[in-house]
């Protein structure tokens, strides 16, 4: 009997140790297997979180750009005072997009830059001459539409690096300063973007914008270096005793402001080469005092007559004061400043004014 249960109890033993053994390699294996598993759900898992891994010593996470991700451009505005007497001279402000593309980065900076500046910029004298002076309804695809922008295109011919823009609706342009500040805002927003070299801008019609030559020297590639522009000064003798006697001579713009430019230089008087030639003006170091105009000697407004719309008439207002020039003086500097302006092709009658409004050479007046 001893001898039986003796010989029974090991093998029943080695029976359970060998069936314990079994279930515990397999649940080894199991869970070998396991391992695998779980780790690749997780790099599954981090990888659509955007999120990758780095294996080996010094393991880390880093993250992996995802497609919706924000990026940052700029938009240009102006402001005070660094832009009241240079118009080209615009400042970044920054805004986020999670556009892709060229086109669609540049398309939300401008639509940025024509929603105008936040409270904050204003705060920071930051403005835009854009804000309330897009007119009527659009003439682009799309009622609220106020501009189409092409890439690689000069106007409607094909030109590798040269973004078009046109607006769709009218701009109204206060001033003469205003047109150059709107275009040097607009370029400068586009030209943050690698692929474009040259900007090209035009208006709702498809003319070169702010363009008072009436030339399109925007399109046709003319003037690339500047705008020819005339100043007309009197001339001993020959203005002395015949105030509408004035005389052109040559400057060139550097900007499409040539209105401004030209009446500039009109103050400025004449070269000393001129001079000699019996060039003058009354006008030359004649106004004085603080300016009402943020610095500048004067503001020219297109299309208004004083306080009233009028196509084709521009008012110059004096912002600093003018003396007494005396009724032939007064009729030289009318003469000078009328003959300088209508030049230009949009001009046909010129109103001049003192800063307070009032009629320049009251015994004439205004009309």
């Amino acid at each position: 009997m001893s001898h039986l249960t003796g010989n029974t109890i090991p093998d029943q033993n080695h029976h359970q140790n060998h069936h314990q053994n079994h279930h515990r390699t397999r649940g080894q294996h199991r869970w070998m297997l396991t391992i695998p598993l779980i780790m690749s759900l997780a790099a599954l898992l981090l990888t659509a979180c955007g999120v990758t891994t780095t294996s080996g010593p010094g393991a880390r996470t880093t993250p992996t750009p995802s497609a919706t991700s924000a990026t940052t451009v700029k938009v240009f505005f102006a402001r005070h005072p660094d832009t009241d007497n240079n118009p080209t001279r615009v400042f970044p402000v920054s805004r986020t997009t999670t556009a892709t593309t060229t086109r669609d980065k540049a398309t939300f900076a401008l639509n940025e830059m024509l929603k105008g500046t936040t409270a904050d910029e204003r705060a920071q004298n930051y403005y835009s001459p854009f804000d309330g002076k897009l007119a009527l309804q659009s003439v682009c695809p799309g009622e609220f539409r106020s501009f189409d922008l092409t890439l690689n295109s000069k106007g409607k011919t094909p030109e590798a690096g040269t973004a078009t823009l046109q607006f769709c609706r009218r701009v109204d342009i206060a001033g003469d300063l205003e047109g150059p500040r709107m275009a040097a805002m607009a370029t400068s927003t586009l030209m943050q973007f690698a692929e474009i070299k040259k900007v090209v801008i035009l208006n709702y019609h498809g003319d070169c914008f702010d363009d008072l030559r009436g030339d399109n020297a925007c399109l046709n590639g003319a003037q690339t270096n500047g705008y020819p522009v005339l100043v007309y000064f009197s001339k001993h003798p020959d203005s002395d005793n015949l105030p509408r006697a004035v005389f052109a001579v040559n400057r060139v713009s550097p900007t499409l402001g040539v209105a401004t430019y030209a009446i500039t230089q009109l103050l400025a008087g004449p070269t000393a080469a001129e001079e000699s030639q019996g060039y003058y003006t009354p006008l030359e170091g004649a106004l004085h005092g603080a300016s009402t105009c943020g610095g500048a000697d004067f503001n020219i407004t297109l299309n208004w007559n004083r306080a009233k719309a009028e196509t084709g008439t521009a008012t110059l207002q004096f912002c600093r004061d003018a003396p007494g020039f005396g009724d032939t003086g007064a009729a030289i500097v009318r003469n000078e400043i009328s003959k300088t302006l209508t030049q230009f092709a949009n001009i046909k009658k010129v109103v001049i004014v003192y800063k307070d409004g009032s009629c320049f050479d009251d015994l004439i007046g205004c009309d």
